[in-house]
């Protein structure tokens, strides 16, 4: 009787090796003597590239991703960067080498069908806000082209952000990417109820830019639309908001739009809620409707009750404030009539110590903030204005460039202010420019009334 020979550990070995063999033959390719096999790199999902865009602190950030995984790249990563450097800002991102092929990359994905709305809208609002263009003229054709495709599918978000981006890329009514604005015309009343604050608000600030530039025909239509949504979200406004809504509805009524008067008492009675949190442009811009408003004999609306806490708060944020929104303060108080030396004094110290107000700046500004003081001079004893004559003497040494409402407000205000001859020969000076431009004492003095009077 024969026995069975017992199978040891080495017959088990040969047996699993061949039968791994068999099942995956290329596991045992021989690598010639010498030679050594790359390491292989580890996959990075589309949804872990496009979290690292997300997460990026800044534009050198986000372009070195997009550089080292520029073959990884989909739709949705790239939409993701656009909307991060649009995010992050911090300098011209057309100055980065990458930034061609980005674009190149950007318009092969935009062109394959079928359109991605939610891509379309991103990348248009994104463009509109990091370069305020849709330059170069192949990208806007596929932004323009993917609107028209996709404004039927856009939600709310989605189409506040487009008029946003056209009303920030269009300085004309003729503008190209125009074109698409009767699509959207035609989609905001059916997703208008679904628009939040914010949005409702960034609208009706992009139709009162695009009105005052010439174009009204769609915006029109739109505007019943959004002013119907407003009481509704009115509770849920942040300060920028109401800020923004004003200042639109202002707006529109100069080029003689007045379908938003009425909402202005609805608007202003949310700001005593937000004002403590306002910055120096919501500030400004609210001031600056308060004072348009004053100056017309049939106002829809008066800021005066709100003019003290409104000044109170300019005082806080001054230091903060940008030229034009310190000359924008200023001209609504003086045209509100509203007395606050505090307020002029801190202004004033300011100006004197502002050495990094740039020329064009000084030359904007300076004149109407002058000319409040001098409107406000006989008003109420305002603090001692030499100094601030001196300091922007010096800084407006060169008239040639000024524009002529501001040349003529400058000599007016000096005239009003330097009672002591203290800037005796910055008054010959603006004497001089006022007499090679042929303006008369009648013109000079015409532009005491402000800048909007005087045209």
């Amino acid at each position: 009787m024969t026995s069975k020979r017992r199978r040891g550990p080495v017959h088990v070995f040969v047996l699993l090796v061949a039968l791994l063999f068999l099942r995956c033959p290329s596991s045992f390719a021989t690598v010639s003597k010498g030679e050594r096999t790359a390491p292989t790199a580890p996959k990075v999902l589309p949804s872990h590239l496009t979290r690292r865009i997300k997460v990026a602190g800044s534009k050198t950030q986000v372009l070195g991703i997009l550089k080292a995984e520029s073959k990884r790249l989909n739709l949705i990563s790239v939409t993701a960067a656009w909307s991060k450097l649009a995010q992050v800002g911090g300098g011209d991102v057309s100055q980065s080498p990458f930034w061609p092929k980005f674009l190149r990359l950007t318009r092969s994905l935009l062109r394959k069908p079928p359109a991605d709305v939610r891509a379309v809208a991103n990348i248009f609002w994104a463009a509109a806000k990091l370069q305020g263009s849709l330059q170069p003229p192949e990208l806007q054709s596929c932004l323009l082209g993917g609107v028209k495709k996709t404004a039927e599918q856009m939600n709310a978000q989605e189409v506040a952000n487009v008029i946003w981006a056209l009303a920030t890329v269009c300085p004309s009514p003729n503008c190209e990417p125009l074109r698409v604005l009767p699509a959207l015309a035609t989609r905001l009343p059916l997703v208008v109820s679904e628009m939040r604050a914010q949005e409702v608000a960034s609208s009706i600030w992009a139709i009162a830019r695009l009105a005052a530039n010439g174009r009204s025909e769609e915006l029109l239509g739109m505007l019943p639309f959004l002013a119907d949504r407003v009481p509704q979200v009115t509770s849920d406004m942040t300060e920028q908001s109401v800020a923004t809504v004003i200042w639109a509805v202002v707006k529109l009524s100069q080029v003689g739009i007045r379908t938003g008067e009425g909402l202005l008492p609805v608007v202003a009675a949310r700001i005593p809620a937000v004002i403590s949190k306002m910055q120096a442009q919501a500030v400004a811009n609210v001031l600056w409707a308060a004072g348009q408003l004053a100056r017309r004999p049939t106002s829809p609306y008066s800021f005066r009750a709100l003019l003290p806490d409104l000044a109170a708060r300019a005082r806080v944020v001054l230091r903060r404030a940008k030229p034009q929104e310190i000359a924008n303060m200023c001209r609504g108080l003086a045209l509100g009539e509203h007395r606050d030396p505090d307020f002029l004094q801190a202004v004033a110290a300011q100006i004197q110590q502002a050495g990094t107000w740039s020329k064009v700046d000084a030359e904007r500004n300076l004149p109407q903030v002058l000319w409040s003081f001098a409107r406000l001079q006989d008003l109420q004893e305002l603090p001692d204005n030499e100094e601030l004559l001196l300091a922007v003497a010096r800084k407006l040494s060169v008239l040639d460039s000024m524009n002529d409402w501001g040349l003529c407000a400058l000599t007016w205000s000096y005239q009003q202010l330097d009672i002591c001859d203290t800037c005796l020969d910055f008054h010959q000076d603006l004497a001089m420019a006022v007499a090679l431009r042929k303006f008369s004492r009648a013109d000079v003095e015409r532009s005491s009334l402000g800048p909007d009077v005087w045209r």
